[in-house]
């Protein structure tokens, strides 16, 4: 399966996901990365167009969002997105200055260069005013060398910048959002980019894209026994329901239970199954999971012995349905974030890297993003509470008690909690805004008092986080009616110290605690 097409770096705008869902509407696929995660995608990729997103920083902060340097010798089509064009015009020498308290917000109306209409990005636009979305502090007051102003704003001809070009270096620049619906064509400016300047193709469509990856899987697994790992989440579902039509009775789906797995959720996975045309074969293996997990608290060393203790139970099922091939659900971001591009490893993933004896592996959708998979779950038919699921990590409520050893009874703890937690969340509309949502037992113990005695047990963590890709994201705050009632149910519980609450974003933070 090839890459996508188009590079979008997010520099911290809130639209960000607005310019890939725009780019779908053409039919073009796009990967959404933060800075050093593109760098690390660009070593063995090369995209056709290259888009610089918003972003709420100033380019004249003391360290600025910055895209990857390796981006201005590509010789690659960009497109700078108010943020994007300061950027671009201050790192290319030209001037940005920061009105502190004068920025310009919301509807604006700007001018366009008549003589520009017919070199690509402004193709269409016959007038020669245009009612943008401007959200942005700094202007650029000066362009870089070699570049032309093709738009200005309306309160003046002679001050300020609201789209530039240099053809020869093949960089443009808007001080606008054509990607929000309040942008008069604006979707004519990023399909003119896509399309006309960079010649890409259409190459989104969720079911051409479903019936290439199924023929390419199949090509490799041949006329083999294969086993998936079956989480029951939106990746192993979405794969299971491709394949299993096609393999049949040579599919095996399997789920390891070690211990990790919330309240209820293997009832759970074994009804997600069947509505992707699979039975699922279940094992209940926790002792050598908490056993193996007992004796540290390093979140790295968890993940690594996790990831052994699994591929060996693993290894044991797959020999004794007689499969010879594994199939992962394992996304773009699991192999960015494990190093297997090439990068930094931020966190290790349980099916990432993993070696089977006599067992060959096939990554399916190693190319996609989640929203990606998302949509090709909606595309075979897949219930909505599938497609929309929460993802949830590979060592599960292992990774979720931090700072003390993992056993049976804090498990025991975490499931109550995480089920009360969730429950809530629910019903007061909450959870449904949520990317993801990570409750975790920090072994933390504070002083309380219950009854006439002194209490000293752990903190309860509770975070969500918003996101489009799952490289960045925003923390998600919680109502403070909704956080009382969090606090008084899981305080009734004797075990729990106290509640916090964690909303800091993706970077710096992580979504899990470990």
């Amino acid at each position: 399966m090839k890459a996508p097409q188009v590079l979008i770096i997010n520099l911290g705008s809130q639209y960000t996901d607005l310019i890939d869902r725009s780019l779908r509407d053409f039919g073009v696929r796009s990967a959404i990365l933060p800075p050093a995660r593109a760098n690390d995608w660009l070593r063995s990729n090369t995209p056709k167009a290259i888009i610089l997103s918003g972003s709420d920083a100033s380019v004249n902060d003391p360290d600025p969002p910055a895209p990857p340097e390796v981006i201005l010798t590509a010789d690659i089509p960009i497109l700078g997105i108010c943020y994007g064009m300061q950027w671009l015009a201050k790192r290319l020498g030209g001037q940005v200055i920061s009105r502190t308290g004068k920025g310009n917000y919301g509807r604006t109306e700007i001018h366009l260069t008549h003589d520009y209409f017919d070199q690509g990005l402004l193709d269409g636009l016959l007038a020669n005013w245009l009612v943008v979305h401007a959200s942005h502090g700094d202007v650029v007051t000066h362009l870089p060398p070699g570049f032309t102003r093709i738009a200005w704003p309306e309160t003046s001809t002679t001050a300020g910048v609201m789209a530039m070009v240099s053809s020869e270096r093949k960089m443009w620049g808007v001080q606008f959002h054509p990607e929000v619906h309040e942008t008069q064509h604006g979707s004519t400016i990023l399909s003119n980019f896509v399309l006309r300047i960079a010649g890409c193709e259409k190459d989104w469509n969720p079911r051409n894209l479903a019936d290439e990856i199924r023929e390419e899987t199949l090509h490799v697994i041949g006329d083999r026994n294969a086993i998936i790992g079956f989480s029951g989440g939106v990746d192993s579902t979405t794969l299971t329901a491709l394949m299993a039509p096609s393999l049949g009775n040579r599919l095996r789906a399997v789920t390891i239970d070690g211990g990790q797995l919330r309240e209820g959720e293997i009832l759970q996975i074994i009804e997600t199954a069947k509505s992707a045309g699979v039975f699922d074969r279940h094992s209940m293996a926790s002792a050598p999971f908490v056993r193996a997990l007992s004796d540290t608290l390093d979140a790295e060393e968890k993940r690594k012995r996790f990831r052994v203790v699994y591929r060996d139970a693993f290894q044991t099922l797959a020999r004794g349905y007689g499969a010879s091939v594994v199939m992962q659900g394992s996304l773009a971001p699991d192999f960015i974030e494990s190093g297997a591009t090439g990068g930094a490893n931020i966190a290790s993933h349980h099916n990432v890297g993993l070696t089977f004896d006599g067992l060959d592996q096939v990554h399916p959708f190693r190319g996609l993003f989640k929203y990606e998979v998302r949509a090709l779950g909606q595309e075979l038919g897949l219930p909505a509470d599938i497609c929309t699921r929460q993802p949830f990590p590979g060592p599960g409520l292992f990774v979720r008690i931090v700072g003390a050893p993992v056993t049976e009874e804090r498990l025991a703890l975490l499931r109550l909690v995480d089920r009360d937690v969730t429950y809530i969340l629910q019903a007061s509309g909450e959870y449904q805004q949520m990317s993801q949502l990570v409750v975790a037992l920090l072994c933390v113990n504070t002083a309380g008092v219950r009854g006439d005695g002194r209490s000293y047990k752990p903190t309860i963590a509770i975070r969500g986080l918003v996101t489009s890709d799952f490289m960045t994201g925003r923390g998600f705050q919680i109502k403070e009616e909704t956080r009382r009632k969090l606090t008084r149910t899981l305080l009734r519980n004797p075990e729990v110290g106290n509640v916090g609450y964690f909303e800091a974003d993706k970077p710096p933070c992580r979504t899990e605690f470990e």
